[in-house]
């Protein structure tokens, strides 16, 4: 050893995955080409026989690219201490270090080292999302973070557990295996022993699976070249992965080099490990990484997001797809790009930090007032008060993991003053002061044209049409060009279109806030539109009531991500789109909350109407995209925030039958007298209907009724998973489907999807509802007394989901018993109720029992959402009802032209 090192690293920079082998060495070369003397401290605690440290490929690598007196003597835990002695700085070096069930007794978060030293990470992680520290630990490892001088991590999830967990910030910077030029891995691969002439595919599998040997054998098979399959480095498992693996040209015990040459010539990788997603990137190979959940799950999440290739990784390692689109070549010009600015960005940083010196470095400690400090972000709305209010602007929103705009802070601007989290309406609910007994409207515009142009009764235009007549100004919701939301600022009548129409997508609000209070304080009129949220945000900001202000908030159910909406917008409309448009009316289907209209850039209308025909819509109304800020909102039922509440009054025809409620009916409530007067303000020729009705009319819509509360599907955080590696529709089909969408084919033929027979399959039901028997080789339903209601199915699954541009043929032979006067069959969505009648058999008036009936019907699905045969009982009903069932057949026939 030396005298004297810069920096000592701690990691696993010595270990026998190829992973952390490299990974450490891309560190050492990282600091030793900045010119400073590196230590790297060897296994802590461990011995001289420690087999991982004495023999294998990895202590050979370390004797040849390592200098050895940058390398510390072995040495105890209570040794450790003494590198206080030659060392300047110590590094928590990069990958899983921080996972406390690897820290080799709390050592890796380097506790020995003395107050006067410098104590830095390098791209550390946790490993997991879930952080593993026991409990009662974590006030210990509290203050080991405490004491260092600057943090940098490896994921987003490492920033938010020791922000949530020790109260410290953080840097998220890059895998280190990114940072170093690509000539070190060339001049390591020429010294491999590894060479293959014709081309191969590459599987680098650290945990053998049958369903990965299955995904192996079929890319293998279809991209028709030899198969080479790399195992883990680890000595002790080299027997299990071989047996588990079953399949020729098996490589074990190879060096880094060979490593490094295998994925260097492959032409396509398949692989279960962060570091073999990480260098099939590096090479710019065509690869499929399969989610490792045992090994951290979230840190492939988070890798292949940042670099726009979530699509390459399967989430769901029991569901592995085949599908030759996984054999493509990528195309890696932005990722690439991406990769050289975050490299970049590490690199800097870790000499920053080395460099600075220690009283001019930034606390890691958390601002203690900070509203990001103090607020779960889950809870977060992204109203933008704090935003607003910051004297140092050292809040912005911006998007999480999931594309909700959250409130994130610059922790060099803030100066801890505590105006963010004094204000946040959800860090302390704002005291409702509105009526417990707010006046309510139906109300419908007497213009045809306002009526055409807004989502219901156009009571918003007429409101804002007052505004005017003040010279005032009206905040509200408009698209952007990239189709995302933010809420602007119109003070002109022929803007206001921008605003007008409802849209199922969180706002950006910005610094909005700041421009309406500078009007109020000029004592310009303006009336803000917004959630609920929204507006207890902005009345939270302003700290007191102004007469020129008008609040008027939406019965809203929640308001999905704009990511998400962008994510189905492209993969919908490929091609773009010029507009589009949530509540479309037109004479089909009228007013209504499910139909929707974009028009692409070749001048063509295409309206969707509801889940059948929609994928954002189906998610929308299933609360599949239901954020947690949603899910558990305050500030929806009565008393509610706003002066005035304005929204669709779904279900007024059967309260107020006499009312024409084609055009659409806006419901309106008065929260406030000012609200009141605003409201009859407006004309009385402007108005075709506005009728104060019983507040119970409302019903459910909005949530507004005291005790009635905002809801998530139980499959939302399938859906959060799933949308992030896969298309939109599948990932609404993963996360409502019981089979996640996946398929087998179980028939010979195959253009059938349902060739149904008592021993091959059974009905799926209710017990409570029915009954099913087995008679002469027909199956026998039948419904129980009183259960012969809407909703009550019996279905069968079929082999794949119905294709809406193919034609198909139901053929079925059956005997019925039944007081109905038809019974139809379906074709139905297994993840909602969403179904299509395929034919309906009308009961003769007299009919034999005992004959049986064929039918052989010619359709085509009106949607891509099915996959199950089904029979409501609805139909099937009296004392002696039955449906008796010979064979079902559901065949696909020519495509439709």
């Amino acid at each position: 050893m030396k005298k004297h090192y810069d920096v000592c690293i701690a990691g696993f920079w010595y270990g026998s995955n190829y992973g952390s082998l490299l990974n450490g060495y891309a560190m050492y070369r990282v600091l030793k080409d900045y010119g400073k003397e590196v230590l790297m401290l060897q296994k802590p605690g461990a011995t001289a026989n420690d087999e991982e440290i004495k023999t294998g490929h990895n202590v050979q690598f370390v004797k040849k690219y390592y200098d050895p007196e940058d390398i510390s003597p072995i040495l105890s835990y209570d040794r450790l201490h003494e590198l206080n002695d030659i060392c300047d700085c110590f590094c928590a070096g990069s990958d899983q270090i921080w996972n406390y069930n690897l820290s080799f007794h709390e050592n890796l978060y380097l506790p020995f080292v003395r107050p006067e030293k410098k104590l830095i990470s390098f791209s550390t992680s946790f490993g997991h999302k879930q952080d593993k520290t026991p409990d009662e630990a974590k006030p210990r490892i509290r203050e080991y973070f405490h004491r260092y001088n600057a943090i940098s991590v490896r994921e987003q999830f490492d920033v938010d557990i020791l922000k949530n967990n020790y109260g410290v910030r953080s840097t998220l910077l890059f895998e280190p295996v990114f940072c170093i030029d690509k000539k070190y891995y060339n001049n390591l691969a020429q010294n491999a022993k590894f060479h293959e002439e014709e081309p191969y595919l590459l599987t680098y599998i650290l945990d053998p699976t049958p369903e990965k040997r299955e995904a192996i054998l079929y890319y293998g098979e279809k991209s028709g070249i030899k198969v080479v399959n790399m195992l883990n480095g680890t000595k002790g498992v080299w027997k299990r992965n071989r047996d588990n693996l079953n399949l020729p040209n098996i490589m074990e015990n190879v060096e880094s080099e060979d490593f490094l040459k295998a994925f260097m010539g492959a032409s396509y990788v398949i692989t279960d490990s962060f570091h073999g997603s990480a260098f099939s990137i590096i090479f710019n190979k065509p690869f499929l990484a399969i989610g490792n959940y045992g090994r951290g799950y979230e840190r492939f999440i988070d890798l292949l997001g940042r670099l726009k290739l979530s699509d390459r990784l399967v989430s769901d390692p029991l569901n592995i797809p085949h599908d030759i689109k996984y054999l493509e070549p990528i195309d890696y010009s932005e990722t690439n790009e991406i990769i050289r600015k975050e490299a970049e960005k590490t690199v800097n940083w870790v000499k920053n930090a080395l460099d600075t010196p220690v009283e001019k470095m930034a606390s890691v400690l958390l601002p203690e007032k900070a509203v990001t400090v103090l607020l779960d972000k889950n809870k977060c709305m992204g109203c933008g008060a704090c935003v607003n209010i910051c004297p140092t602007d050292a809040l912005e929103l911006k998007p999480d993991e999931n594309g909700y705009y959250k409130s994130s802070i610059q922790y060099d601007k803030c100066i801890d003053c505590g105006r963010c989290s004094k204000i946040c309406p959800a860090l302390k609910t704002p005291e409702k002061v509105n009526s417990l007994k707010p006046s309510c409207y139906e109300f419908i515009a007497e213009s045809e044209n306002v009526l055409s142009a807004s989502s219901s009764g156009g009571v918003f235009k007429l409101l804002s049409d007052e505004v005017f007549r003040k010279n005032g100004k009206v905040v509200g919701a408009a698209w952007t060009e990239d189709y995302s939301v933010n809420h602007i600022i119109v003070d002109d009548p022929k803007d206001i279109e921008k605003i007008q129409k409802s849209k199922y997508v969180q706002s950006y609000v910005g610094k909005t806030l700041r421009e309406i209070k500078a009007a109020l304080d000029n004592g310009i009129f303006v009336m803000f539109t917004g959630c609920p949220c929204q507006v207890a945000g902005l009345k939270a900001y302003l700290g007191k009531d102004y007469t020129n202000l008008i609040t008027v908030d939406l019965l809203c159910s929640y308001s999905p991500s704009p990511a998400f909406f962008k994510k189905y917008l492209k993969e919908t409309f490929p091609d773009g789109i010029t507009s589009y448009q949530f509540r479309h009316k037109n004479n089909l289907y009228g007013w209504d909350c499910v139909t929707v209209n974009a028009i692409t850039k070749d001048g063509k209308s295409i309206v969707r109407h509801g889940g059948v025909q929609d994928d954002y819509q189906r998610a929308y109304h299933n609360h599949l995209m239901c954020p947690v800020h949603c899910e558990e909102c305050k500030y929806q039922s009565i008393p509610r925030y706003g002066d005035i509440t304005i929204g669709d009054f779904w279900g007024i025809e059967r309260k107020d039958p006499e009312l024409d409620s084609r055009n659409g009916v806006s419901a309106v409530l008065c929260n406030t007298e000012k609200g009141k007067d605003f409201l009859l303000s407006i004309p009385a020729e402007k108005i075709k209907v506005m009728k104060e009705v019983p507040l119970t009319w409302l019903g459910g819509n909005g949530f507004t009724k005291p005790g009635s509360k905002n809801y998530s599907s139980p499959a939302r955080n399938t859906f959060y998973r799933a949308i992030k590696t896969m298309p939109f529709s599948k990932a609404v089909n993963y996360a409502l489907k019981p089979n996640h969408g996946q398929y087998n084919n179980i028939y010979d033929e195959t253009n059938s999807l349902l060739l149904y027979d008592t021993a091959s399959l059974h009905f799926k039901f209710e017990d409570t509802v029915w009954e099913e028997h087995f008679m002469d080789g027909a199956t026998v339903l039948r419904v129980k007394n009183n259960m012969s209601k809407p909703g009550n199915f019996a279905v069968l699954p079929l082999n794949r989901l119905l294709d809406s541009n193919k034609k198909y043929t139901l053929k079925i032979k059956f005997k019925v018993n039944t007081e109905a006067k038809s019974i139809n069959f379906h074709v139905k969505d297994s993840g909602s109720n969403y179904y299509q009648i395929v034919h309906t058999y009308k009961m003769p008036t007299e009919s034999n029992i005992s004959d049986w009936i064929v039918v052989s019907k010619d359709f085509r699905p009106n949607s891509d959402i099915y996959d199950e045969f089904m029979i409501g009982a609805s139909q099937i009903k009296g004392e002696l009802n039955f449906l008796a069932i010979k064979y079902i057949n559901i065949i696909e026939c020519d495509s439709m032209k």
